[in-house]
């Protein structure tokens, strides 16, 4: 339960300290300038094959419904008219999609939720929802990247933001162990039992899982005691002789074997 708990406030210290802040750089950088979004909603559209305006609202994906918002609203159909030779007078295109930086990285962050859900799917067309959600990901880094009216200021901010949540942020509390941490249960109640988490975090040559508990607590005095004397029991539980209380040479050999 102390390593939960210090997991949830590492993970706060972060957010707060380094991730948000460098957003809201970003976001004041951009001011109210309005990114050409029509690349984003016209692969949004090839991918779903139909227009986002064909789904009701209130039942729409969120990722849909965040799209809907950056569509103009429908204007009226005008009747084609003609010139004096009977040829049609060319007629004002229809105003393109727009929408603010933030307006786009909220709709960013809904597909990046709508990847982590396809990653643990188990339905035949995951890799295809994948691919599509990539590549509309894609599309909104290259809306942002090659808008004329996005200073480059908030472009080079938005990038900086971006570079430390996938480098900082994701790598210590959105993978591997780190990540079911942060999980729940259907019941409520954390996907990793608190009196599994020092045999979730060690267990026989398992590198990679320590590495990632030095990762999220490597700087956590607190939070290193409380491992060490986690890693105390795991040893005691499987070294010690239950009926004498001492170590028993094989099984302390073997112990390092598997841990050491």
């Amino acid at each position: 339960e102390a390593l939960l708990a210090a997991a949830k406030a590492e993970q706060q210290t972060v957010k707060k300290g380094l991730i948000e802040p460098a957003y809201t750089r970003a976001f004041k950088e951009a001011g109210d300038a309005k990114i050409d979004a029509g690349g984003v909603v016209s692969t949004a559209e090839n991918i779903l094959e139909r227009k986002l305006t064909d789904f009701a609202p209130e039942t729409a994906p969120n990722t849909v419904r965040k799209l809907l918002a950056l569509k103009p609203p429908a204007a009226e159909t005008a009747p084609i008219l003609l010139d004096a030779a009977g040829k049609p007078i060319k007629q004002i295109a229809p105003p393109r999609p727009e929408a603010t930086l933030q307006q786009l990285d909220d709709i960013r962050k809904a597909i990046n939720a709508d990847i982590a859900a396809a990653k643990t799917s188990t339905t035949p067309s995951s890799d295809m929802t994948l691919r599509n959600l990539y590549k509309l990901h894609d599309a909104i880094d290259e809306a942002v990247a090659s808008s004329k009216t996005l200073p480059p200021a908030a472009k080079e901010a938005y990038g900086e933001a971006l570079s430390l949540y996938r480098d900082v942020y994701a790598p210590r509390f959105k993978t591997g162990v780190n990540a079911q941490l942060f999980k729940q249960t259907s019941l409520n109640e954390p996907k990793i039992e608190p009196d599994k988490v020092i045999k979730t975090f060690f267990k026989p040559q398992g590198e990679r899982e320590a590495t990632q508990f030095v990762d999220m607590f490597g700087k956590n005095a607190d939070a290193m005691r409380v491992a060490r004397s986690g890693i105390e029991d795991l040893y005691r539980q499987k070294v010690v002789d239950a009926t004498t209380g001492m170590v028993n040479p094989a099984k302390h050999a073997q112990f390092m074997k598997e841990y050491g």
